[in-house]
Parts: C-alpha cells; sequence; structure tokens
C-alpha cells in the first residue's frame, strides 16, 4: 500500500478501534530490523513510545506510517522512510 504522502508499507493485523490521527498523542510498540537484524525494540524494552504524529518529532516512518492504524495494528515499512541512503538506521 502507498499512502497519499508516498509511504509504503505491508499491512499486517488490522487491530481494532478508532485509527490514530495528526496531532493527537498516541503509544506505539515498534521493532526495527536491518539486513534481517533487530537493531531496536520498544517491546525488549517494556515501554511504548509515546508521541504525537504531525509534530515532526520523529522520522517520517513513525510520523506518517502510523496515521489511520487502529490498537494494535501491525505495519511494515520500507527502509526509505526510517534510514538513510546507505541504508543505515536514522
Amino acid at each position: 500500500i502507498i499512502t497519499t504522502r508516498g509511504l509504503k508499507y505491508i499491512p499486517g493485523d488490522t487491530g481494532t478501534g478508532n485509527p490514530a490521527t495528526w496531532c493527537t498523542a498516541i503509544a506505539v510498540h515498534y521493532t526495527g530490523y536491518y539486513n534481517g537484524m533487530k537493531f531496536d525494540s520498544s517491546r525488549d524494552a517494556n515501554r511504548a513510545l509515546i508521541f504525537t504524529p504531525g509534530l515532526g518529532a520523529l522520522i517520517d516512518g513513525f510520523e506518517q506510517g502510523v496515521i489511520g492504524m487502529p490498537s494494535c495494528a501491525t505495519r511494515r515499512c520500507t527502509a526509505r522512510w526510517w534510514a538513510d541512503s546507505r541504508g543505515t538506521p536514522l
């Protein structure tokens, strides 16, 4: 799927509840992989990431990737949204 802002993602679990919207605080769990290796995970730290999409506090992949997601939904985003031009995680 490609969003109107160009984010490409693969939908996973559909989740339930109201979808996340711009400028509304949310709490999310995430796991980041690079070349098949996990490099970061909020679940491993047992601490959700709390942020407000649309304020520009995080990388575009997080800001755009959660919009429209109901509670407990999952998505996989392409590296372009969380890595630099060399593929190094931001």
